[in-house]
């Protein structure tokens, strides 16, 4: 195996002068999910998309020339990683490590709320960072780790601000904007203030080619679903993005005659939430409450057409079978997956979703992963998500890989133009150097080196362009 490095000093991209693309050229390239040795990937800036994938030896020799062996490192070539559940503007205080170790949080019966209450109180100290710095902080990590799509949840307040500051650092991204609404008899302002900044927001980035906006209920326990409807019907061509089964807290909400939510709808909304009757009107929801709040979301037509539903670690296959089924018999089509974050559901439940039960039993739904929060997150290292993925499911580094990219693409209904690499489809991607004497002769995976800690990133690019370029000088 001969390997590439480049021969004209500190250039990482080479134009071809002819048809001014520009061309990656590495070792390895995973192209229509399979890795092709000594190809190169390239693409027009003015459209972003890639032009062409090919072998090296096809490409022009002035190209070719630039190029020397190297038998020290792999270069590597992989489509962009996309982060399917974010809060970029949640961070922890540089001297709070309560919240963000595993065991830590909190204790006793109602652990998930108590750190519900230490979160809420911490996005309400006066002396935190600007939303631009606790951005940035959230980002530095998951730029280094390949990410160049991200699925954020954004308050209401700060949304604005977040599309601004996404939109400076050239990332792909979808911004949710969150709102509760847990208030019966409704109260039709509330849902209207949603609405009216929904509408600014449109307004202003639907222009905008790399960034969208999306609508974040927040969760069952949190949204009377009147509200949910309403907002999701007036916006019915937006991505939805909800938390979903997240904890045990959850079920035990609709099966039993007490709120573990009380504390948390007291101290933040004055009111406490009770299970409606539109929820617990559904049969059977004693025996099955993930079956029922799966009823619950079909019945009140809370999903759409592209649906993320965030952790889900209480959903058993059964359930899972049983949403998928029950999608497939709808009269509406709608695309629902799910957003696996294994640290941070580990961190706050000590335990995930089980990915292998639900393979075994035929559940397709989309399974992608994401990072949650520096709030229950310390690293926000999306390979580093991929990696604990495949220890806990038995994963294959192929199929973590594709839980970063394919199944992230589909999860959030832009599998027309991210999520691989080919030719038409968007020239987001990653140059990785994996070093070569670390693995044995005979041994090399492409995609056991992408997702190795030894592997660093050269460079990642989005519709063309540099993104994250340690290495990278123009």
């Amino acid at each position: 195996m001969s390997h590439l490095t480049t021969k004209a000093q500190g250039k990482t991209v080479l134009t071809d002068s002819q048809t001014g693309w520009q061309w990656l050229l590495a070792d390895w390239l995973l192209y229509q999910n399979q890795w092709r040795e000594h190809y190169a990937i390239g693409w027009d800036t003015h459209s972003g998309l890639i032009q062409a994938i090919c072998p090296i030896s096809q490409l022009p020799s002035q190209l070719v020339d630039c190029h020397a062996e190297n038998t020290s490192s792999v270069r590597l070539i992989s489509p962009g990683f996309i982060n399917t559940h974010t809060h970029l503007s949640l961070i922890s205080p540089e001297d709070d490590n309560a919240l963000n170790e595993p065991g830590n949080q909190v204790s006793g019966k109602d652990s998930f709320v108590n750190w519900l209450l230490a979160a809420a109180r911490m996005t309400r100290q006066a002396n935190r960072p600007s939303v631009a710095e606790r951005i940035s902080q959230s980002l530095k990590p998951m730029l280094a780790s390949g990410v160049t799509c991200i699925n954020d949840i954004a308050s209401i307040q700060e949304c604005s601000q977040v599309l601004a500051h996404l939109k400076a650092s050239g990332l792909r991204a979808t911004v949710n904007v969150e709102f509760f609404h847990p208030f019966d008899p409704m109260q039709p302002e509330l849902i209207d203030a949603v609405a009216e900044k929904m509408q600014t927001l449109l307004a202003d980035w639907q222009a905008h080619r790399l960034l969208d906006v999306g609508l974040s209920p927040h969760a069952p326990y949190n949204v009377h679903p009147e509200a949910w409807r309403r907002l999701r019907l007036r916006f019915p061509d937006l991505l939805l993005h909800a938390h979903f089964a997240e904890s045990s807290e959850e079920l035990t909400w609709l099966q039993q005659d007490q709120n573990p939510f009380e504390p948390l709808h007291q101290k933040l909304l004055n009111h406490v939430f009770w299970p409606h009757a539109a929820l617990r009107a559904v049969a059977d929801y004693q025996a099955n409450a993930a079956n029922a709040l799966i009823d619950w979301l079909l019945r009140n037509s809370l999903l759409s057409k592209k649906t993320v539903l965030a952790h889900g670690s209480f959903i058993s296959a059964e359930a899972a079978l049983y949403l998928q089924e029950r999608l497939q018999a709808s009269e509406v089509p709608l695309k629902v997956g799910i957003s696996h974050c294994p640290q941070s559901n580990l961190a706050l439940h000590g335990k995930t979703l089980d990915v292998r039960a639900w393979q075994n039993l035929g559940v397709t739904l989309p399974i992608a992963l994401g990072t949650d929060s520096a709030l229950s997150n310390k690293d926000l290292d999306l390979r580093a998500e991929a990696r604990l993925a495949m220890n806990l499911h038995d994963w294959s580094a192929q199929e973590a890989l594709m839980a970063l990219t394919v199944q992230g693409a589909r999860l959030m209904g832009q599998d027309s133009l991210l999520g691989e690499l080919d030719i038409g489809k968007a020239a987001d991607c990653c140059l990785w150097q994996s070093p070569f004497k670390e693995w044995p002769e005979g041994s090399f995976v492409p995609a056991e080196a992408v997702l190795s800690i030894k592997t660093h990133l050269v460079a990642s690019f989005v519709a063309g362009h540099p993104i994250f370029q340690p290495s990278f000088k123009k």
